[in-house]
């Protein structure tokens, strides 16, 4: 075989040194590629990770194990608890509940006396009882403690107990307005120790109805329990836990509350009021009222009794 050279047009021949020579190269300059090349194959091939490529094989496994762990992860990753949300939620219902009994009573309290010129802390006293708010009415002259601020639609929860008279009197009047006269118009809720409960019209107000209830009270000394709840001028009134009554159709139904000083020495404490909206909780009507009773039946709504036909008819 002839070969050209680089000094000429052509080169001499091969002599079998020279030839083995280049092959050997050859093989040397060629080998590593071919022996990868067959590798790789034997690799695809065979389903047995080859050792000389352990490397590859090792980091296939990583990344599917990162990938299996990231499965598992994810899907077990916590959401935001939302019973935070939840308990921050029935804590601001709490805050919205307005302490009637707050430190500064002269701000958002007024008073009317049947007997002028008396101070303010002459009948009525704010006092710390075991790091409790109480207030005390000691009871004369008579008048009543009327709230700054109106309310129609609303709860109203209080405590009250009487000292020592087994005849205790006060009362708390809702939708109020502001006369000074000694009964003014409003809807009166009845404290008066054998009678607590009982709501009526008291002044110039009117409603559909009034309610009579009875023996609803503890025994002097004891605290007594007082919820009421007015909506679109109907006024349903608990006391100690069992029903007292309800009345429909009150005017005013928007108002002051009121404390009535009448006589006895009263104490009130835990006075909270909470603002409802129109729809919040409807008012049971007079007769599912009357029906869980007892002796507080409404008096105007009670119903009569039904009259036989006469024989013939």
């Amino acid at each position: 075989m002839k070969i050209q050279c680089c000094k000429g047009p052509s080169i001499g021949r091969f002599t079998p040194r020279k030839t083995a020579v280049l092959l050997f190269f050859s093989v040397i300059l060629n080998a590593p590629p071919l022996v990868a090349q067959e590798s790789t194959k034997a690799v695809k091939s065979d389903t047995a990770p080859d050792t000389s490529i352990s490397g590859v094989v090792n980091s296939t496994e990583v990344s599917s194990a990162e990938q299996h762990a990231q499965s598992k992860v994810e899907p077990s990753a916590k959401k935001p608890d939302s019973k935070p949300a939840e308990s921050a939620a029935a804590a601001g219902g709490q805050d919205q509940r307005i302490d009637m009994l707050g430190t500064d009573l002269t701000r958002n309290w007024k008073a009317f006396s049947s007997k002028p010129g008396l101070a303010f802390s002459d009948v009525w006293k704010l006092v710390s009882v075991e790091n409790e708010r109480h207030l005390i009415c000691v009871g004369e002259p008579k008048g009543f403690l009327y709230s700054v601020q109106r309310f129609d639609n609303f709860e109203l929860t209080f405590e009250w107990k009487y000292s020592s008279d087994p005849s205790g009197n006060s009362g708390v009047l809702v939708f109020t307005n502001e006369e000074p006269r000694l009964w003014p118009t409003s809807m009166q809720i009845q404290l008066h120790q054998p009678r607590a409960g009982s709501i009526f019209p008291s002044g110039d107000a009117t409603s559909d109805s009034t309610t009579e209830a009875t023996d609803l009270a503890l025994e002097i000394g004891k605290w007594n329990t007082c919820r009421v709840i007015a909506i679109g001028g109907r006024v349903s009134v608990e006391i100690n836990g069992k029903p007292a009554g309800e009345v429909s159709g009150c005017k005013p139904s928007i108002g002051s509350i009121a404390l009535q000083s009448e006589g006895s020495e009263t104490h009130f404490r835990r006075m909270f009021l909470k603002k409802l909206a129109a729809t919040t909780e409807p008012v049971p009507s007079s007769e599912q009222t009357a029906s869980a009773l007892g002796d507080g039946v409404p008096v105007d709504s009670a119903k009569k009794p039904e009259q036989k036909p006469a024989e013939g008819e």
